[in-house]
């Protein structure tokens, strides 16, 4: 449950315009976004009620000590394959869900990283389709969604008898989504909202400051939860934390990225590169000789999610994220367990 009782702004307007907002979210139906409940008012307060998540957050499930990540096999990679494409199929329909408006005849520039949308082509196979925005999928003309503040905290766990060892995930805090017209993606008035979480915000937040966040910062965000992932199964929360305590050469980087010292480039940080790079090259999940599932999943977050600039123009790339090894999952994935 939400208490709306921040200073500075008409609650009761923030009240109903949320609890509008999260109305139209709830019409998704999508079983990967958290649910409005319901909304009340007492006296001066306002409150806004969420369905429960009885597994606490995604950031509480990489810290428990009693979830085993030394104990991976198939089963337990399908069902981190599932939660990962759910949550970007509630992403995309929260960027795409559009509503007609008044079209001012302006086209939309170019944005700069893909979005994604998982398509399962059939039930062994789930696939990962990126689109830039010079793609068809956005119209000018119509208003989308974003999130804007995406973090392993903010991704809720539903406990789930037929998934006891996960669960479902679900995307929440969706009272910082905002909605935005897609034909005003450039705008001059940068977005009112303030920052995010730094750890997880995208590079625009330095070198476009003035300009506001478009969905595509959502899908920054989306990629290092993905990399994070990725670390904890292969190394648990103790791996997380030797990744969280690198230091950025400088303030205004992050552990994903650089900026020069104009604050006009930024690039994807030596810090995140050198990770990437010695977990393909050296982890037995990733230097295989048979197709990496997780491998595929590190090539996923650097070559199209955490990525500051793509080539103008349409970009469709179909990417297979579950390739099983040529197995069935029937078989156990092969870990080796010393890392433990």
């Amino acid at each position: 449950m939400k208490d709306l009782r921040e200073p500075g702004y008409n609650v009761q307007t923030a009240w109903a315009s949320e609890a509008a907002a999260l109305d139209q979210i709830n019409q998704l139906h999508n079983k990967h976004l958290i649910r409005r409940t319901g909304a009340f008012k007492t006296d001066k307060n306002y409150f806004i009620m969420f369905e429960w998540a009885d597994g606490g957050t995604l950031r509480d499930v990489w810290q428990r000590p009693n979830v085993d990540h030394t104990e991976l096999h198939g089963h337990r990679i399908m069902q981190v394959l599932e939660q990962l494409h759910g949550l970007a199929e509630a992403l995309s329909k929260l960027h795409n869900r559009a509503s007609p408006m008044l079209h001012n005849g302006n086209d939309p520039s170019p944005l700069h990283r893909v979005k994604t949308i998982l398509e399962p082509s059939s039930p062994g196979a789930p696939k990962v389709r990126l689109h830039d925005d010079g793609d068809n999928i956005d119209n000018a003309g119509e208003e989308h969604w974003r999130h804007g503040d995406l973090k392993p905290d903010n991704i809720l766990l539903f406990k789930d008898i037929t998934s006891p060892w996960l669960g479902t995930l679900k995307i929440a805090d969706l009272g910082l989504a905002k909605q935005h017209a897609f034909a005003t993606a450039q705008r001059v008035d940068p977005t009112r909202q303030k920052y995010g979480t730094s750890h997880y915000e995208a590079p625009e937040v330095i070198i476009r400051r003035h300009a506001p966040r478009s969905r595509l910062y959502d899908i920054w965000s989306m990629g290092c939860i993905i990399f994070e992932f990725v670390i904890w199964l292969l190394y648990g929360y103790p791996g997380l934390q030797n990744f969280y305590r690198e230091k950025p050469p400088t303030s205004r980087d992050t552990l994903y990225f650089t900026v020069n010292p104009t604050e006009d480039f930024a690039q994807l940080s030596d810090i995140a590169k050198n990770w990437m790079d010695y977990m393909l090259r050296f982890d037995p999940e990733c230097n295989g000789k048979s197709p990496s599932v997780i491998g595929d999943l590190i090539k996923l977050v650097r070559d199209h999610l955490l990525v500051v600039s793509l080539p103008q123009g349409p970009v469709v790339c179909e990417f297979l994220v579950a390739k099983f090894m040529n197995a069935n999952l029937t078989n156990e994935y092969p870990v080796d367990l010393s890392r433990a």
